[in-house]
């Protein structure tokens, strides 16, 4: 919950500030792009979005079906785990991933106490989430599955975005 409240005063200070309107969401898609213009680079960039390595033996992928769009316009990208995983697997995923991004600057902001055991985690509240070094992108990592298959995700958001689409929530 403290971590919660700090993240939350970030947030409002951060959002404050004017910062991060047009920036980039992952490598050259950027935030309120052009619909066409964001397919268009995927189509172009096929073949690497399809192995995009992310620490010790993660492998992600970046389909049509990751770039998220409001009224036309890129909102956020996902990449998940190019292949299903058992459990055992996602859990060192997701261990693996949260090093590299650490390793790569972005900082853990929120984390829930079970982060990296997808049967324990809260499925109603974020799994771990961080941003990066200038503070303008939102990159929140989960695990979604059943049974034997899982999946990790990443989710890559404008930081002031997504603040505000919070704050509408509430």
């Amino acid at each position: 919950m403290k971590r919660f409240k700090v993240f939350s005063i970030f947030i409002l200070l951060y959002s404050l500030s004017g910062f991060g309107q047009d920036s980039v969401l992952y490598e050259q898609f950027r935030f309120n792009m052009p619909e066409a213009e964001a397919i268009n680079l995927l189509k172009k960039n096929r073949k690497r979005f399809k192995n995009i390595p992310l620490g010790s033996g993660n492998i992600f992928s970046l389909r049509k079906g990751s770039l998220n769009f409001e009224a036309g316009k890129l909102y956020s990208v996902t990449i998940w785990s190019k292949k299903n995983l058992d459990l055992r697997k996602a859990e060192t995923y997701l261990k693996n991933t949260r090093k590299y991004l650490e390793s790569e600057g972005f900082v853990m902001v929120y984390a829930q106490q079970y982060w990296d055991k997808p049967l324990k985690r809260d499925k109603d509240k974020p799994c771990i989430r961080f941003v990066n070094h200038e503070k303008n992108i939102l990159l929140d990592v989960e695990s979604r599955g059943q049974g034997n298959i899982y999946n990790v995700f990443l989710n890559f958001y404008n930081f002031t975005w997504f603040y505000n689409k919070t704050k509408r929530i509430k």
